[in-house]
């Protein structure tokens, strides 16, 4: 929520453990398996699950461990993290050879969102900022993916729950603080499904505005930051 030089976070995603640190960013099995060791409380399928065939047994005993214990596993709150647990287990691709390689993969996977129905979600309120919690579209996915569901459609249905999620999170902004210009940014939306179905499920109601001059992702920070600044010194 931005006016002038004020600016504050209103929600996020529940976090995915990054077990390893930044590790975990290459080796995306390693965040799939904290996506759904979160989501299935430790209980997760994971033999029936084909990305975790080639780690190691013991590699993945130890980091079902780290997990456990929450030893060396710091929070990650961005949405890249998921599109990456979900591009590993949906493609069964368990390592990223370049940053964003499977988030990539997992973005194309899906053509596109036309009859793909959203998973489950919740808004969890609960704290100072909101959390949206993917875990019932996570074992949604999960029990899909086992039963044979073609990835094209899990992605297409992954790209629809966000969409259906983060309506839902400008809904409840706009309902608590009142009309205000929706401003989509970040590295997510160089993604043009997503941002296409964004603009696409909120443009009916609300004032919508995508970057044109500047980049979504980190190369468009810096304008950001000036704005604010200039406010903050005027």
């Amino acid at each position: 929520l931005v006016e002038g030089s004020d600016f504050r976070r209103f929600a996020t995603f529940r976090p995915l453990a990054l077990a390893g640190g930044d590790v975990a960013t290459t080796q995306v099995w390693r965040l799939a398996l904290a996506m759904i060791d979160d989501a299935f409380g430790g209980q997760a399928p994971v033999e029936r699950l084909a990305v975790f065939r080639d780690v190691a047994a013991r590699e993945l005993a130890i980091v079902r461990q780290m997990l456990g214990r929450g030893v060396n596993c710091p929070p990650a709150h961005g949405v890249g993290r998921y599109f990456d647990a979900f591009g590993a287990l949906g493609l069964a691709r368990p390592v990223s050879h370049y940053e964003g390689q499977v988030a990539i993969a997992w973005n194309h996977a899906a053509e596109t969102m036309a009859g793909a129905p959203a998973w489950a979600f919740d808004l969890d309120s609960s704290g100072e900022v909101v959390s949206l919690d993917l875990r019932a579209a996570i074992r949604e996915f999960t029990m899909a993916l086992i039963a044979g569901e073609p990835a094209e459609r899990l992605a297409a249905r992954f790209h629809t729950t966000l969409v259906a999620a983060t309506v839902a999170l400008v809904e409840r902004a706009v309902a608590i603080h009142g009309p205000m210009p929706v401003v989509l940014g970040g590295g997510c939306f160089q993604n043009l499904l997503l941002a296409e179905g964004l603009l696409a499920a909120l443009s009916p109601r609300f004032e919508v505005w995508l970057p044109r001059q500047a980049p979504p992702g980190d190369g468009g920070i810096s304008l950001g930051q000036v704005m604010v600044a200039a406010a903050r010194a005027n």
